[in-house]
């Protein structure tokens, strides 16, 4: 009996998000996924990884455009100071306001996961199988401890021997895509993007109907967000029919479009704004 309710509870929220889908087919749908070096529930420190993650509700396209951490601009309502930042003044509503403004969009849903969240969402895919270099693996395995010790774990994982295609659990993850050792912030923004591409392929990759909803409850007690589980359960029915094979790329500022600067005594990034919005705009195909 208890089978049978959940299906036909998937089975009510798929039928929701579908309808929901068809209402705006055609439109492009942009959610702002932050994460943030926040060790602490419910408090809010600069979002060191900004990602736009868009679908076509009509064409079941995914586009992926991740924005630099120290673009210096004026944040809504609070001033000038890097993008970063806007989650500490007015929290995900502001970044919202932020990048809305950056990119001359309409985000309407967020998520933000902390450290501690991302470790739990990737275990939770059963981690992942990324490609590392040598010193990447060296910089993983001399972070790892000060990163459990970070989130209060006490946690006992044995240091990566070897470089190549490895598998590595949420700890380890976690210390790769916050590597700013090596190469510049946009080869971490990389790091990112590449991380979520793994994360939406295993996600999506032999799941079945009957399992989504309970990923999706367990997903929910990693992350802060304000969309409903109705609205996630029919973005993850997309993703599940749209596949990632065509997944495309991107990231602000684009290339010759910024120039390094100080700020208040802080290291920065001018950007031609005009030109940024522009490049992107091409990029989804709307200019």
């Amino acid at each position: 009996m208890k089978k049978t309710i959940m299906c036909l509870l998937m089975a009510v929220i798929l039928l929701v998000g579908t309808v929901a889908v068809a209402n705006a087919e055609g439109e492009w749908q942009h959610f702002l996924l932050l994460g943030c070096d926040a060790r602490e529930e419910g408090r809010y420190d600069r979002s060191d990884t900004m990602i736009v993650l868009s679908f076509n509700l009509g064409t079941r396209e995914i586009k992926i455009a991740s924005i630099l951490r120290d673009i210096w601009m004026e944040l809504p309502g609070h001033g000038e100071g890097k993008i970063n930042a806007a989650v500490v003044y007015g929290g995900p509503e502001c970044a919202i306001d932020a990048v809305e403004k950056l990119l001359d969009i309409r985000i309407s849903k967020y998520v933000l996961v902390n450290m501690r969240g991302m470790i739990g969402i990737i275990d939770m895919l059963g981690g992942l199988d990324i490609t590392i270099s040598e010193e990447e693996m060296k910089y993983i395995n001399e972070k790892l401890p000060e990163t459990l010790e970070d989130v209060g774990s006490d946690e006992v994982i044995e240091p990566l021997t070897q470089a190549g295609t490895v598998h590595l659990n949420g700890a380890q993850v976690l210390c790769h895509i916050r590597n700013r050792k090596i190469g510049d912030d946009y080869a971490r923004t990389e790091r990112q993007r590449n991380v979520l591409m793994l994360m939406i392929e295993k996600a999506t990759t032999d799941i079945k109907l009957d399992t989504l909803l309970g990923m999706i409850q367990e997903g929910l007690n990693y992350i802060e967000t304000n969309m409903n589980l109705v609205e996630i359960a029919a973005i993850g029915k997309m993703a599940l029919e749209s596949g990632i094979g065509d997944i495309q790329m991107f990231r602000i500022p684009v290339e010759g479009s910024y120039q390094d600067a100080t700020k208040d005594g802080t290291s920065c990034f001018t950007i031609d704004g005009e030109k940024n919005v522009k490049a992107y705009h091409e990029f989804l195909g709307i200019a």
